[in-house]
């Protein structure tokens, strides 16, 4: 198992047991109570990446403001979110159960969305994705999406394809698989490290001059900060409002604009909202989650994911046309 996978298995597991996460990140096995040999039974499956299988290229559907393709999953084909920030890739259960697709060893695993809502939901594994690239044995969860939320479902590419560099091209609109370099950012002026938390990378990035760590989120369409962060950075905003998580809607606060820097790049001034963020508790990790870089930063950009996803390859904004 790669160390990123087993890392990401702890996490999975550490908020209903974590002497049995420790347990897991160092590759042992004691004995457990039936309750918590289900939950692990689904953190092992969405443990593992999938396997690519074939390298290429597909094209980003035009006019949409999130990233979105035509992918097929075990041969349907359905329209996806492209998101970076998806710890897991996830599908509609309607659509699912239009198009007759079901998974033997289904095993119930509710997920967290942004606002950390629980959701009731299933872990399944794909026997194939094609999305440009292609790949088997792909870890997902399967649960009741939102009337607003009109996709098949939500495709992470970090995820998806396991062991293989990803391009997310939102200069020239596509997705890229095994052809970009495996060396990130090669070609690109910028290199950041990638830090993991909850299964989703983090960047090292300063916001209106404060250093903190944002993920990488081609599914948000903004920058988001948690509330927090923002209370101690001296940022607040003088609206507030609703937008759209995978389980509805989600009350944030709107009207800040603050310039966001990553590893070397120029200081570019981005419109923010403002949210809560699940911050405390027995699952609290040590690296903090202090926000969102959506596209509102990351439009317009070039972004290359190493092979081992431990770093991040990226170039100037350059503004839609």
């Amino acid at each position: 198992m790669h160390p990123l996978d087993r890392l990401r298995l702890a996490e999975a597991v550490a908020e209903h047991d974590r002497p049995l996460a420790e347990h897991v990140f160092h590759g042992t096995r004691p004995a457990w109570p039936r309750a918590v040999a289900v939950r692990f039974q689904a953190a092992l499956a969405l443990a593992e990446s999938g396997t690519a299988v074939a390298d290429g290229a597909v094209d980003l559907m035009p006019g949409q403001a999130l990233p979105i393709v035509e992918a097929t999953v075990d041969g349907q084909r359905g329209v996806f979110i492209v998101d970076t920030g998806a710890p897991h890739s996830a599908l509609s259960r309607r659509w699912c159960v239009d198009r007759g697709l079901a998974w033997n060893g289904a095993v119930s695993h509710p997920v967290d969305d942004g606002a950390g809502t629980r959701i009731p939901a299933e872990a399944v594994r794909l026997g194939h994705v094609a999305a440009g690239g292609q790949a088997r044995d792909v870890p997902a969860v399967v649960f009741d999406f939102p009337p607003g939320l009109a996709v098949a479902g939500i495709l992470s590419p970090l995820d998806v394809f396991g062991g293989r560099p990803v391009r997310l091209d939102l200069r020239a609109r596509r997705l890229v698989v095994g052809e970009a370099t495996g060396d990130a950012g090669a070609g690109l002026p910028f290199t950041a490290p990638l830090h993991w938390r909850g299964g989703v990378p983090l960047v090292a990035a300063r916001v209106a001059g404060r250093p903190g760590f944002l993920m990488v989120d081609s599914g948000a369409g903004g920058v988001v900060l948690c509330r927090a962060y923002a209370r101690i950075s001296g940022l607040h905003t003088p609206q507030a409002t609703t937008t759209m998580s995978a389980a509805g809607a989600l009350a944030v606060g709107v009207g800040l604009r603050a310039g966001i820097a990553v590893g070397g790049s120029a200081e570019v001034q981005a419109d923010i909202a403002l949210k809560p963020c699940r911050t405390v508790g027995p699952a609290a990790p040590v690296l903090a989650l202090d926000g969102l870089l959506g596209v509102g930063w990351l439009g317009g950009r070039i972004l290359d994911f190493s092979r081992d996803r431990l770093s991040l390859g990226f170039d100037e904004r350059v503004p839609a046309a």
